[in-house]
Order: C-alpha cells, then sequence, then structure tokens
C-alpha cells in the first residue's frame, strides 16, 4: 500500500498475527519487487480504467513465477440478461455504481467477460481458472494462474 497508510497498519493490526504479515509500500504502477506464490487484488482494478487496470496487472509480471496466482476480488457490473430477474432496487445499484466510477474515476463496472480480456489484454500468459461471480452482491472473485 502507499506509505501513509503505514502508521494505520502499526496502529491496528493485530499482534498475534505480526509475525506472519509485513506491511510493504508499494506503489502498483512500478514493477512489484515481491516474488510470492500469491498476489490478491481487492477493489483495486474496478478503480481504474482499462488502461490503467492492464498497467497494474503489467506490473506484476516481473515478480510472477510460474504456477504464482493473481486474485482479484472486485465488483463486477452487468453479467447477463437474467439480471432482469434480480429486484429493480438491486438492478438500480448496479447502474449507480457504474455512474460513479464513470464520473469519479473514468473507470466503470465490468461485466466477467470483460475481467478476463483485462487480463488477457495485460499479458496471454494469465490463464483465469476461476470465476465465481454473484449476482446478488455483485461481487467477482476472479482467480488467474501465471504461465510464464
Amino acid at each position: 500500500d502507499l506509505l501513509h497508510t503505514a502508521a494505520v497498519f502499526e496502529a491496528e493490526f493485530p499482534a498475534e498475527l505480526r509475525d506472519r504479515v509485513s506491511f510493504k509500500t508499494h506503489n502498483l504502477f512500478d514493477p512489484q519487487p515481491v516474488t510470492a506464490d500469491i498476489y490478491m487484488l481487492k477493489w483495486i482494478l474496478h478503480d481504474w480504467p482499462d488502461e490503467e487496470s492492464i498497467k497494474i496487472l503489467r506490473a506484476l509480471v516481473p515478480a510472477l513465477k510460474p504456477g504464482a496466482r493473481v486474485v482479484s476480488i472486485d465488483y463486477v457490473g452487468k453479467q447477463d440478461p437474467s439480471e432482469e430477474e434480480l429486484p429493480r432496487s438491486i438492478q438500480g445499484f448496479g447502474t449507480a455504481t457504474d455512474l460513479r466510477m464513470m464520473a469519479l474515476f473514468n473507470a466503470k463496472e465490468r461485466p466477467v467477460n470483460a475481467w478476463k480480456e483485462i487480463f488477457k489484454q495485460a499479458d496471454e500468459r494469465y490463464d483465469v481458472v476461476r470465476v465465481d461471480a454473484d449476482p446478488l452482491t455483485f461481487v467477482c472473485v476472479l482467480e488467474a494462474v501465471w504461465r510464464g
């Protein structure tokens, strides 16, 4: 995360977990310096337009080893015509969130296939192996394995 959040981590992170977790400052657009088995991006990519989302995923590439996983937990936009079966309030929530993202960040909420395409455009060696999208919560967990 960014440097200004380090103080919050130090103040609030549970002591019993400190031997297993460390705080690292990092700009998502810079090459990832840490080699790991799993990278988690939670509520990150939906804040960015396609071009920047692709740059964020490309910045991971220097640290990725074969079999490494990138897990993205994010909002998923309108998925398919079956959404018409959802209550209007839930349909409206998705539309309102999409408009907010456009107005605030020049971004958009993406359907599942668009999320897959972002990974593909970032690098063909990302292999999306799992997508769990919940139309009631609009949350999508996407798992990509690095085949480099």
